[in-house]
Parts: C-alpha cells; sequence; structure tokens
C-alpha cells in the first residue's frame, strides 16, 4: 500500500468514526505514520482529501445506481431501489458513513438517497399512474434512508425483513 493510499484509508476510518470537522490532519498523520506535510502534498488540504474520498464512494457505489437509473420497467427501477441496500458491501459503509455524515455536517437540504435518485423514482412512480410522485419518492426515499443509517451505525442490522415489508407494500414481491 502507498503512503497515499495509507493516508486515504486512515482518513476514512477517522472522518467516518469522528466526521469531517472533528478529525484534524494532524490525528490522520499520526494514525497513518506520516508527516502533516504529506498529507498537504497529495491532497493540498483537509478538503481536498475529503473530496478525494467522496469520489472514491461515489464511484463504489454509481454502478448501481446507474443501473436504477437506467431502467426501462418502472416496478423494476423501484425493486432495484427498494434492493440497493442488500448489495452494498460492509466494506464499502466507511464511505456511505462519510456521505450520509458530510451532508448532515454541511447542513444539506438533500442528504442521503434523494439526491441521487429523487427524479428517477418520481419518473418510475408517474409510469406505475401515481398521482403524488414527489411526495411518494419522498416517503419511499426517506424509508430507505432510515434502513441505510441503521445498517451504518448498528452493527449486523439486517434490514431483508424490512426491504422484504418495503417490497410488499409497492406489490414487487
Amino acid at each position: 500500500m502507498t503512503k497515499k493510499e495509507l493516508i486515504l484509508k486512515k482518513s476514512l476510518q477517522l472522518f467516518s468514526n469522528k466526521g469531517f470537522k472533528g478529525t484534524s490532519t494532524r490525528s490522520i498523520a499520526d494514525l497513518a505514520e506520516v508527516s502533516e506535510g504529506l498529507i498537504f502534498k497529495h491532497f493540498k488540504s483537509k478538503n481536498g482529501l475529503l473530496s478525494e474520498l467522496l469520489k472514491i464512494g461515489a464511484s463504489k457505489s454509481n454502478p448501481e445506481i446507474q443501473k436504477i437509473k437506467s431502467c426501462e420497467n418502472p416496478k423494476d427501477v423501484i425493486s432495484l431501489c427498494i434492493k440497493l441496500f442488500l448489495n452494498i458491501k460492509k466494506e464499502d459503509y466507511p464511505y456511505w458513513r462519510l456521505y450520509y455524515a458530510n451532508g448532515f455536517e454541511e447542513n444539506s437540504q438533500t442528504i442521503g438517497l434523494e439526491p441521487l435518485l429523487k427524479k428517477t423514482i418520481m419518473a418510475a412512480f408517474k409510469k406505475l399512474g401515481h398521482v403524488k410522485t414527489e411526495l411518494e419518492a419522498e416517503l419511499l426515499l426517506n424509508s430507505l434512508d432510515g434502513l441505510m443509517i441503521k445498517m451504518l451505525t448498528i452493527n449486523d442490522y439486517n434490514p431483508e425483513a424490512q426491504v422484504n415489508l418495503i417490497l410488499k407494500k409497492y406489490r414487487l414481491s
């Protein structure tokens, strides 16, 4: 593992557990056993390091998100969205924790799955004849974000029973 990769690994660990604002470059350097200057050499700033980690996380989730967005069948769109959690690898949880935590720390108006999937889910509900597509999409995405937060914060939480219940609610199972 290169020093740059080590810095990324250790900063992800700290950012996903203590938050971006709660983590100093000094603590990252100490954990990675590198100089603070090396962090700035590779990433220019703490924000540059965060941006790199968010890009890596996005690249890991993009195939699943793109599969949902490119699906033509509206029932499959909703089903894939609901089942998204069952495909997330445990080793990718820190990237998702960072994604959610960054939204909370930045007081973002849109946190979680909404900025990634809301338009796609609304279009699927519209094709299925739902009238209040925005409200229905928000309800589904809020429920899924709640499941995601539980998965990311409770060790060995298994969302399968709730995923199956949501699939039944939308008559997809």
